[in-house]
């Protein structure tokens, strides 16, 4: 893990300002799937109710589940995980939250930036690429107005939504293991594996569920080289946000998220796919993280974000060490 760098170790040098001993994390991963759960399930049901209340029949449930309040429900219960997380923080660890972000708490905006436009482009490349393979991606119902108007909103959200998975699975995770265990294997490989997972969907086959868990814990797993090489959330932010506003807002395969879509993708796994043609639309989006993950941390690339990322570690680095010196390490501290 020492290998990593000294922009890396800035960023795990944060962990030092708190308390870190594994009861701690255990405590806090804890209360945060609980609460997460618990917040999500009293937004749902409050949407659910107020639905009810105009139509008190299954029509204005399901006219309900159909509907963009929906999608705003799911990216708000996926969003609680950022204060939950954040609270988890301040209370079992004794620090900032602020210090999950970046050195000295703070979010590089030019790398979640950068990141975010070379990923949109990628991004939609790949899409080029595969609608002129396949061209299963029809218009939705959705009136280009009306999905211009709520797109402010649902951008927000899904800024949300994508900033709490990277702050708990990126940031929190990774920070607090990394501290501890040496082996990548275990701070990456462990919250890679864990987001993947998060993913399972139990409607598909099982060889579906594999490839989809599969590629998202590779998706984690770059998102996380962004964090080792900048010491910061904001490039693996701008990834994550480019990645879910393209497939959520813009094109949307999930079944939730259709109704503030402006144009429909159906499944991968569905029926009218031609073999070579499903093979080659998925690979290409699978290397698209992967290429966008490439032209951000290439030294070569024009697009690199690493530079300067040295200089913004260091003040908070030093700050960090003088508070372990003073406070004799706090690794072994219960």
């Amino acid at each position: 893990m020492r290998s990593t760098g000294s922009i890396f170790e800035a960023y795990l040098d944060e962990a030092a300002r708190g308390r870190e001993s594994l009861w701690r994390l255990a405590a806090a991963s804890l209360f945060i799937a609980s609460s997460t759960f618990f917040v999500s399930l009293i937004i749902m049901l409050v949407a659910g109710l107020a639905a009810l209340a105009e139509d008190r029949s299954v029509n204005g449930l399901r006219t309900w589940m159909e509907s963009p309040a929906l999608a705003a429900c799911m990216l708000l219960a996926i969003g609680a995980v950022l204060p939950m997380t954040a609270i988890a923080v301040y209370v079992f660890h004794r620090r900032n939250p602020t210090g999950v972000l970046g050195p000295g708490g703070r979010l590089s905006w030019r790398q979640f930036a950068r990141a975010f436009a070379i990923t949109a482009v990628v991004i939609a490349t790949v899409n080029a690429v595969g609608l002129a393979i396949s061209p299963r991606i029809e218009r939705s119902s959705l009136a280009f107005g009306g999905w211009l108007l709520q797109a402010p909103l649902f951008g927000g959200l899904i800024l949300l939504q994508s900033a709490a998975e990277e702050y708990l699975f990126r940031g929190y995770l990774v920070q607090t293991l990394a501290r501890r265990f040496g082996n990548p294997i275990v701070w990456c490989g462990a919250p890679a594996t864990l987001f993947g997972l998060m993913h399972w969907n139990p409607s598909l086959n099982s060889a579906m569920n594999v490839g989809t868990t599969t590629a998202m814990a590779l998706f984690a797993v770059a998102a996380t080289l962004l964090v080792v090489r900048t010491g910061n959330l904001g490039a693996s932010i701008g990834l994550h946000f480019a990645n879910n506003l393209v497939y959520l807002l813009i094109i949307s395969e999930p079944a939730w998220s259709r109704p503030i879509a402006l144009y429909l993708s159906p499944a991968i796994a569905s029926e009218g796919w031609a073999t070579p043609s499903a093979l080659i639309v998925g690979a290409l989006s699978l290397a698209a993280i992967p290429v966008a993950t490439t032209l951000l941390l290439h030294r070569r690339s024009p697009f690199n974000i690493t530079s300067g990322a040295q200089a913004l570690a260091r003040p908070a680095q030093a700050g960090a060490h003088a508070v372990q010196e003073r406070e004799g390490g706090t690794l072994a501290e219960l």
